[in-house]
């Protein structure tokens, strides 16, 4: 993902819906920490480098993030 479409993301997730639930996951700890290091790379929470990655992913297994 290039660094335009991150700050996209980043941007247009002010205006989709609503951030309403917690879904938490185990994951390495290569993984958290890689994560925790994007995040600060980024200037954002963590969390929010998750939502991006988790969607662009979820994207491609045929979510719409439009969508109702």
């Amino acid at each position: 993902m290039i660094e335009k479409e991150k700050i996209e993301f980043y941007k247009n997730e002010y205006v989709g819906a609503p951030l309403s639930e917690y879904i938490g996951f185990r994951c390495t700890k290569n993984l958290s920490t890689w994560l925790r290091a994007q995040g600060l790379i980024e200037g954002r929470d963590h969390s929010a480098v998750i939502r991006r990655i988790l969607t662009w992913g979820a994207e491609k297994e045929g979510f719409d993030k439009n969508g109702i």
